[in-house]
């Protein structure tokens, strides 16, 4: 039997019509918290056909709609409803192999000014760190300990912003907008929130995984052999280390460029967004920390072309974990 739904003007997710709704009443889109309301003969309404329904149908968002002319959006929607939307967001339908797809469909097109972005952050990173490393000279010898965690706090602070603007224009390309190449650097705006994000799951991660693993390698040192301490301790480390990075790191820049979340909020956000789906999320988490590691290998050059790849995934997963748009191709900008 046939249902009326509706489409949001906002993320284009296919919404169940409530039979209390009437034509012109206003209406909160669940997954983006967009407030509209539809007018005219047609209401805004869209019927569908629930025995003929799609794989994307299932996960309640259209990849190609054009939305009626009858369509009213209400007002802004502000950052605390776009987190309450978040919050309401139903199940998604993980596809890896199609968010792959997309991810190097926009990975070309990327990755041109990602090469330029790569060898100015490279050069910032050389210059920052002479200009720290002398100014840490006196620091250190005037507080030995303070002088040095003010210097690396220093440091954070220029480099992970320019990090964070990665992350930035990954989002731009996935959901077809445009953007300059001056938005690499536009990480700047939540620099704060970025280095205490950054300094967080440093931390977590430090006593989580790196405490067990130096623990385990130095016990089986001295009562196996060192080379096997060695080997065994690295690989619960990095068992840890990836069993947990969906679940805290993944998206938890995402939520922050994208979302405005604070440095704490960012990580129990990505905890809520990736359980449902982890043993999905998993592989690809291996993936793209893969892809990372192989860039880094291939004498840190490789790094230009695997970093924009390795965020892109990322970011795919996030859009569309979130109930959001996602363009299929590089070139479907707007």
């Amino acid at each position: 039997m046939p249902t009326e739904q509706l489409i949001c003007p906002a993320c284009s997710s296919r919404l169940k019509r409530p039979k209390s709704l009437r034509d012109g009443d206003p209406f909160e889109c669940p997954m983006c918290a967009t407030e509209f309301r539809t007018g005219g003969s047609a209401g805004g309404i869209q019927t569908a056909d629930r025995s003929r329904k799609s794989r994307i149908e299932e996960l309640d968002v259209i990849e190609d709609t054009t939305l009626d002319d009858d369509v009213e959006v209400v007002g802004e929607v502000s950052i605390q409803k776009r987190r309450k939307g978040r919050k309401q967001r139903r199940s998604a339908v993980v596809e890896v192999g199609h968010w792959l797809r997309i991810a190097l469909e926009h990975w070309m097109p990327m990755l041109p000014p990602s090469v330029g972005f790569f060898l100015l952050f490279i050069l910032a990173g050389v210059i920052v760190g002479f200009v720290i490393a002398f100014l840490g000279y006196f620091l250190a010898r005037a507080l030995p300990i303070v002088g040095n965690m003010v210097t690396l706090f220093l440091y954070l602070a220029i480099m992970v912003p320019l990090s964070g603007g990665m992350t930035l224009v990954s989002v731009q390309q996935l959901v077809g907008r445009r953007w300059a190449f001056s938005e690499f650097f536009s990480g700047s705006q939540w620099w704060l929130i970025l280095v205490l994000n950054y300094l967080l799951l440093q931390v977590f991660y430090g006593i989580v995984v790196f405490v067990p693993a130096i623990l385990l390698t130095f016990a089986l040192g001295a009562l196996v052999h060192p080379l096997v301490g060695t080997l065994l301790g690295c690989g619960l480390g990095a068992l840890l280390y990836l069993c947990l990075y969906p679940l805290t790191w993944m998206f938890s820049w995402q939520l922050i460029v994208d979302g405005n979340y604070g440095p704490v909020e960012a990580i129990t956000e990505n905890f809520q967004m990736a359980l449902p789906n982890y043993f999905k999320l998993l592989p690809l988490a291996a993936l793209t920390l893969f892809i990372r590691a192989l860039g880094i290998l291939l004498f840190g050059v490789g790094f230009a072309a695997a970093w924009p790849l390795a965020v892109l995934i990322e970011s795919t997963a996030y859009l569309r974990i979130s109930g959001r748009r996602v363009v299929e191709k590089g070139s479907e900008m707007r």
